[in-house]
């Protein structure tokens, strides 16, 4: 007889034991389940074990936050009013609030919306309002004041587009991105930067700006832990060019699956998991292991009792 998953804080010993599907140290990770559970302050943040919270969350103390800033039982930090933390401009620029609009102080480009700090400030539009106004060519870039586009947006002349290339109203790539050398601003051959397209999946990066999807961890694009559908994953953060999918989890093909198994658009247990034998990664006749599914009350397996 299968039990139903564990909820957060239980022990477990693969990930299909747990509700939250993420069984860390031998726990039920609650971190994504959509409740407030192990020593989270919040919904799925603050705690030891889950990121930190967001502006305006409950917070025990700094680290339960993304600002490291907690203040009467709330974070705080980029909404407060004040140059703070390691933020440039009052409530913007640095690693956790948003960039600054033009004219405030920048320490590079990262700091800034258009992505240009110039002699400490952050040189853009007359209004970086989210709409094409101005002489700008597209939204908030190019014209005489505002940042160049970016590959794709719309230009009047060569002078809007960061690639320096406009053809029939759009900027497109450089010739530099196609010469199969890592020049110019690209993070990686021929990809990333302003003049060139995003780079895929395990392509060098600088920012989330240089990526598609715009992941960027650890200098690496990446979609793989964004807990978001997208890449080539077949289900959230598995499949594809990520890590092989559970029990349950959607697929395309076996090579998605960690039972090297995929049914009806689902990973399922593999033909050693249904021969009547104790074999494989298996703890007992057909069940147990990352693999088939669990043993049922009595069957032999590899974790630890768990208890209520």
């Amino acid at each position: 007889m299968n039990c139903d998953p564990c909820g957060g804080g239980k022990q477990c010993h693969v990930a299909m034991d747990c509700e939250s599907g993420v069984c860390k140290g031998g726990r039920c990770n609650g971190c994504g389940d959509g409740v407030k559970n192990l020593d989270e302050t919040d919904i799925d943040c603050g705690g030891t074990a889950c990121p930190g919270c967001a502006d305006g969350q409950i917070c025990k103390q700094g680290p339960d936050c993304m600002s490291g800033i907690c203040q009467g039982g709330r974070c705080i930090g980029c909404i407060d009013g004040k140059k703070n933390q390691d933020e440039t401009d009052v409530d913007c620029g640095g690693k956790v609030c948003k960039t600054c609009a033009g004219g405030k102080s920048c320490l590079d480009a990262s700091d800034c919306v258009g992505g240009l700090c110039s002699f400490g400030l952050c040189a853009g539009c007359l209004h970086l309002d989210g709409i094409q106004n101005d002489d700008e060519s597209d939204v908030d870039c190019g014209g005489k004041l505002c940042p160049t586009c970016r590959v794709a947006k719309n230009c009047q002349q060569a002078k809007d587009c960061a690639s320096g290339t406009c053809a029939n109203g759009i900027c497109s790539t450089a010739a530099a991105c196609a010469n199969k050398l890592k020049d110019g601003d690209e993070s990686d051959l021929d990809c990333g930067g302003r003049a060139c397209l995003p780079c895929g999946h395990g392509r060098a990066c600088k920012s989330r700006c240089d990526c598609a999807p715009p992941f960027c961890q650890g200098g690496i694009c990446s979609s793989c832990g964004d807990i978001l559908f997208d890449g080539d994953e077949s289900d959230i953060d598995c499949g594809g060019s990520c890590p092989k999918c559970v029990l349950g989890k959607r697929c395309k093909s076996d090579g998605d699956c960690l039972s090297g198994s995929c049914e009806s658009g689902r990973c399922g247990a593999r033909p050693l998991c249904l021969d009547a034998k104790t074999n494989g990664n298996e703890t007992d006749v057909d069940c147990g292991g990352p693999s088939c599914d669990r043993c049922g009350e009595g069957q032999k397996c590899n974790a630890r009792p768990m208890t209520a």
